[in-house]
């Protein structure tokens, strides 16, 4: 995948500047280890699913409700509800929480644990003690979760379209206990007939072929337009190897004629070193003109390059491209091609290649089912019903007038069709079953980390640059931007211990000091943004912590902003006050600059500059003699009617400015300060020695003429000193 003109810098989360005061993180302890964590963005309160209990937080931490859920008398072999007389392998079993995922529109928390097959609950949001609906006693129908520890469920709350029904979309691995469903689409509230939990069809679950160990372990699942997506790992057992698995399929499909999944790799820019084979976690987010899958992978120590972890992008636009080609490459290529591409997910096999694109607009499903005549070579045979035909057969047909369908050859091409991808989105005239292909997207990592892993990412953006936020296994959270760039290459970052290092594709870098969450405490994969994106919380094995994105305040200085890098930053001259013009100073967020959008009057911190006085002329004068200074500032902020320039040396009275340009010209002062001990070039000289202008100790000040006008001045201080002496 092209990534032109782009670039990845990674920083320390919390700044750079050593002199900074230590910064406390406010967090939250538990007695159990915690397993997931979601945030309400209306509201603010932090949920955290742990084993054998749920907590409810406000937004600062402090804990407002808890919730026991284990342990219980279970056993993975057993069907609830467990009566120790017909399961008397039953013993104590922790509850494991494997899904927390919030309904807001309906104002509830889903939870899912390990006990009871992996059965759910729904709780309100306002109180979660408050229970609105459990049922163990309905069999297998209701099992949701995977009852295994070590096999990931991942789930979506969302509807089946505008209008539709409330789902909860499940992926899950298939544990050696477990039902064996992979993929489901289960209720949320009773419809006809069904309790919440259960499948929203007969056909909306995809099961495993064959009862083993699982093969699958689920990294997210996101959704983007019509569409749901899962990302997960597969272990193949022929030949034996894993594979990132990117899965897609309609929300408004009961059926799952929409499923496709494809493979996703991402390659170490070294050529050779082995790809990052094992995405540990992913997240999704809109940085510009599209949203993008920003997902980390793994490599394990025996592979060429050794241990690591890389981050890779993969823009949406590109994914759903990619997916329908391949859906047309199915019919198209020829049969021995697509054996090697194409499989049926989960079990079974498939059919593709040899074939024409078939459009089939107009071909009713129920009348292909009752029976249709075949128009081949110019021969009309006899009518054939659908169910008898090969699963191939019925995906190619198409159909003229609603009654007579065609299948390969020239009459197909006399149809003109381009392709029933782009008239078919989600029904089974294209796909009656699911596909999947080896032929995916691979992405080179744009940000790569040796001898540990990335196990946490969430990406947001900041005044149109996008930032990824990294947790690590080592108990770091990295902040990642991504930018434009003037190399058409994307620039390559890495971590050495506490030191991050910019590799830009010049050769030239830079270091930045990195923070630690809790020390060697592996970063759980859920890192989640408040509503607001101004705070961060993550999560270790016991505690939540809450970090701000961005202290912009804590830098007191444009320099510190600036060296700060933090794409969140900029120095404002006019500080967070309303004038927002050469101020005291102060190192914001854009947003908190009402003057932002004019020039010069919030310098990002990336590009690296402050307000100075870069010249002077003339550059020797009498002390006596009067007259003008012309004072060259870079950059001027813009200045409107309303606004009036005021010059101030040292400690004499100010008087205005004129602006030519980027000039400002000043009158010099009635009165020179005596210079400071070790101040001035020449302190030797004789005292007839004229003066010159120097950066010292004097600040160029500005008085906006508004309601919020007050006198401000500069961070960065001018003046006209004496080089010594008296003429």
């Amino acid at each position: 995948m092209a990534l032109q003109l782009r670039a990845l810098t990674l920083l320390g989360l919390l700044g750079m500047g050593a002199s900074l005061r230590p910064r406390k993180a406010d967090f939250f302890r538990s007695e159990k280890e915690l397993n997931h964590l979601a945030v309400d963005e209306a509201s603010g309160v932090v949920y955290v699913g742990a084993v054998n209990a749920l907590y409810q937080l406000d937004a600062k931490l402090q804990l407002e409700q808890q919730v026991s859920t284990g342990p219980a008398l279970d056993n993975k072999k057993c069907t609830p509800p467990i009566e120790p007389s017909q399961c008397q392998e039953a013993e104590m079993t922790d509850n494991v929480n494997q899904l927390l995922l919030l309904d807001p529109p309906r104002k509830r928390l889903v939870e899912c644990g390990s006990l009871f097959k992996g059965i759910c609950a729904l709780r309100s949001l306002s109180n979660i003690s408050e229970r609105l609906f459990y049922e163990d006693s309905s069999g297998e129908k209701s099992f949701v979760a995977s009852n295994d520890e070590g096999v990931a469920t991942v789930g979506l709350v969302s509807s089946t379209g505008p209008g539709g029904d409330r789902v909860l979309f499940v992926g899950k691995g298939n544990g050696p206990y477990d039902n064996g469903m992979i993929v489901s689409t289960r209720l949320l509230d009773r419809t006809d007939g069904r309790e919440a939990f259960e499948a929203y069809t007969d056909h909306a679950t995809y099961k495993a072929g064959y009862l083993s160990t699982n093969t699958q372990q689920f990294v997210a699942a996101f959704e983007d337009g019509p569409y749901v997506f899962f990302v997960f790992n597969q272990q193949d057992k022929h030949p034996a190897r894993n594979r990132t698995l990117l899965a897609r399929m309609c929300r408004q499909d009961p059926n799952y004629y929409s499923y496709l999944e494809m493979d996703l790799q991402c390659q170490d820019p070294d050529p050779k070193a082995a790809a990052f084979g094992t995405c540990l976690a992913a997240s999704v987010a809109a940085p510009g003109s599209g949203r993008v899958l920003y997902a980390v992978f793994s490599r394990d120590a025996r592979s060429p390059g050794g241990p690591g972890a890389g981050l890779c992008l993969f823009p949406l636009d590109e994914v759903h491209d990619k997916m329908e080609a391949n859906r047309n490459t199915c019919y198209t290529s020829t049969r021995d091609a697509a054996r090697d591409i194409f499989y049926k997910p989960f079990h079974g096999e498939i059919e593709c290649g040899g074939h024409s694109p078939v459009r089939a607009s107009v071909c009713p499903r129920r009348a292909r089912a009752s029976g249709v005549h075949d128009i081949h070579a110019g021969t009309r045979n006899t009518a054939v019903s659908m169910a008898g035909l090969p699963a191939m057969w019925a995906l190619l047909w198409g159909c003229v007038g609603g009654l007579v369908c065609l299948r390969e050859g020239k009459d197909l091409a006399r149809l003109g069709a381009q392709g029933s991808s782009q008239n078919f989105l989600c029904g089974s005239e294209h796909l009656p079953y699911p596909l999947g292909s080896r032929d995916g997207l691979t992405a080179t990592a744009v940000l790569q980390r040796g001898g540990l892993n990335l196990t946490a990412v969430t990406v947001t953006t900041e005044n149109n640059h996008t930032v990824a936020f990294l947790g690590t296994s080592d108990g770091r959270i990295l902040k990642a931007l991504e930018g434009p760039s003037v190399h058409k290459a994307p620039a390559l970052t890495s971590l050495l211990s506490r030191t991050q290092v910019y590799l830009a594709s010049n050769g030239t870098s830079s270091e930045y000091d990195s923070v630690l969450v809790e020390i060697n405490k592996r970063v759980k994969h859920d890192l989640v943004l408040s509503g607001d994106l101004a705070i961060l919380y993550a999560m270790t094995q016991d505690k939540v912590f809450r970090f701000p994105v961005q202290e912009c305040l804590s830098y007191l200085t444009c320099t510190q902003c600036r060296d700060s890098q933090d794409p969140y930053c900029g120095w404002s001259p006019g500080g967070s006050g309303h004038s927002c013009l050469w101020d005291t100073g102060g190192c914001t967020r854009k947003a908190e600059c009402p003057r932002a959008e004019e020039a010069s009057h919030w310098l990002w911190s990336r590009s690296k500059s402050c307000v100075a006085i870069t010249s002077a002329q003339p550059q020797n004068m009498s002390r006596r003699a009067q007259g003008e200074v012309q004072l060259t500032v870079s950059p001027l902020p813009a200045l409107n009617e309303e606004d009036e320039l005021l010059c101030l040396f040292g400690d004499s009275p100010p008087h205005p400015a004129r602006v030519e340009g980027n000039t400002v010209i000043c009158n010099s002062p009635n009165s020179i300060p005596v210079t400071p001990p070790g101040q001035g070039e020449a302190p030797s000289k004789p005292p007839s020695q004229p003066f010159t202008v120097t950066p010292a100790h004097g600040a160029l000040r500005t008085r906006a003429l508004t309601s919020a006008g007050p006198w401000v001045q500069t961070g960065h201080r001018h003046a006209l000193w004496p080089l010594g002496g008296q003429a």
